[in-house]
């Protein structure tokens, strides 16, 4: 789990420390620096699974990209040659320990969390070049340091020490590169294996490198529905950014596994999300013949309405669909993000969402990075915070499982307010105009009723 992130001159964000939770939904007017929080978690994964390893900062700009931030320029906050562009991440793993004092381990284990640092400052030459100025990795247990020389060769050492008991005054170093690796962004194969023989921890197992390759992002922009989809047996690993691979995902052998208690596939799963959110009765995804390769996607909108196809129904169902099969489909552990996923839906739809991203979030472990302007979907987290017990089939939750954010620019950038809530889910400091101004709109209302009635006389 992404427990925070740190920038630094980058974008609208002079400084910027979030902290995540399981469910993390950040708010705010147009252009006020949400969507750069996400870019920024976008800009590390890209960089680290660029195809080419040399790169120190993959900004985007082909098919394959996640997002496009065009040059160093346009991402760094004081467009000056002495700014340098902070990127700080920390995240957290978890292992369940066997207990192998007792006779039967398998039932007896002590789960064991792992805390891990990453941390890098890029800079941009004379010559235009974009380096590494500082970077750095550590984790709970053991620990690596990457220091960048200031030589004309930029050349790297990589020190790995051990942090556990008797502790040293100075870090004694257990490999020494004398060549130059590729980039810290992603340890080939070879040096993960020496560093880990050297260390002796399973901590490369879970690097940065694995680390990004655990996020997983969904566009605001969906793909439109289609009235067939191809199918040529594949299993993506992901909906696709703009929901693209959805149909596939539903029809690969990882959505026909059953899982949680109650041992239902994806498809089923999905259906019941969205007969709870109003939107149809019953969805299904058919083959148009038998042994054929082409499928639709049917859906009855009521029991006594008849089936129809995907793209003769309300626009909303294309794009929360794909919201809803990525959070179900991606493996438990991993970090979803999630750009307006309540687009084009109505406010019951956007209210029995937030309960969606509840049950995904406590039952299948995986976390929630969510852009959104939905007040329906803030208030139904509020009120499952003050309920605070398993309410209609979604799990309790608790004010260290949400963390909520409210964005605004200024002057000199955009700021971050942390949203402050009670036990009881009320918010203990809430911002001027959070959601416009819904008293001041009634007062007014009631004004010009009175002036109207007032003139009519």
């Amino acid at each position: 789990m992404l427990t925070s992130l740190g920038l630094r001159n980058f974008k609208s964000w002079k400084e910027l420390d979030i902290k995540f939770a399981p469910i993390t939904a950040i708010f705010g007017t147009n252009s006020s620096g949400k969507s750069s929080i996400i870019q920024a978690l976008l800009l590390m994964k890209q960089t680290v699974e660029s195809p080419d390893p040399k790169v120190v900062l993959n900004l985007g700009g082909d098919e394959r990209s996640l997002i496009d931030l065009g040059s160093f320029s346009d991402v760094i906050h004081e467009k000056s040659s002495q700014s340098m562009l902070g990127l700080d991440l920390k995240w957290s793993t978890f292992f369940d320990l066997p207990d192998l004092t007792d006779e039967n381990p398998d039932t007896n284990v002590t789960p064991l969390r792992w805390d891990h640092a990453f941390e890098c400052q890029i800079g941009e030459g004379k010559s235009g070049q974009i380096r590494i100025e500082k970077l750095g990795y550590s984790n709970s247990n053991r620990g690596i340091s990457v220091f960048a020389s200031n030589d004309s060769e930029d050349r790297y050492r990589i020190d790995v020490w051990d942090r556990t008991p008797p502790l040293r005054d100075e870090r004694e170093p257990l490999l020494d590169e004398g060549r130059e690796p590729p980039t810290f962004w992603r340890l080939t194969e070879t040096q993960r294996a020496e560093l880990a023989s050297l260390s002796g921890a399973p901590m490369f197992e879970y690097d940065f490198y694995r680390a990004m390759g655990s996020i997983y992002y969904l566009g605001p922009l969906r793909e439109p529905p289609k009235r067939t989809y191809q199918w040529s047996g594949s299993a993506p690993s992901h909906v696709g950014i703009a929901g693209e691979q959805t149909v596939s995902a539903l029809l690969s052998p990882r959505a026909q596994h059953k899982e949680g208690a109650e041992e239902h596939t994806i498809a089923e799963l999905l259906a019941y999300w969205l007969k709870r959110l109003s939107l149809v009765d019953t969805f299904e995804v058919r083959p148009i013949a038998a042994g054929e390769k082409v499928f639709r996607a049917i859906i009855r909108q009521s029991s006594a309405s008849k089936e129809v196809l995907l793209p003769d129904v309300g626009f909303g169902i294309s794009q929360v669909l794909p919201v809803i099969v990525q959070c179900l489909y991606v493996p438990s552990g991993s970090t979803v993000i999630l750009e307006q996923p309540e687009l084009h839906l109505h406010p019951k739809a956007q209210t029995e969402l937030a309960d969606f991203f509840i049950y995904v979030a406590k039952k299948r472990g995986v976390q929630l990075i969510i852009e959104s302007h939905s007040e329906h979907l803030l208030q139904r987290l509020q009120r499952r915070l003050a309920e605070a017990s398993d309410v209609d089939g979604i799990p309790a939750v608790f004010p260290d499982d949400v963390a909520l954010y409210f964005t605004r620019i200024g002057a000199g950038g955009s700021t971050l307010d942390e949203l402050r809530l009670d036990e009881f889910g009320n918010i203990k400091n809430w911002p001027k105009d959070f959601f416009g101004d819904p008293m001041g709109e009634v007062a007014a209302m009631v004004k010009a009723t009175r002036a109207r009635k007032e003139r009519g006389k």
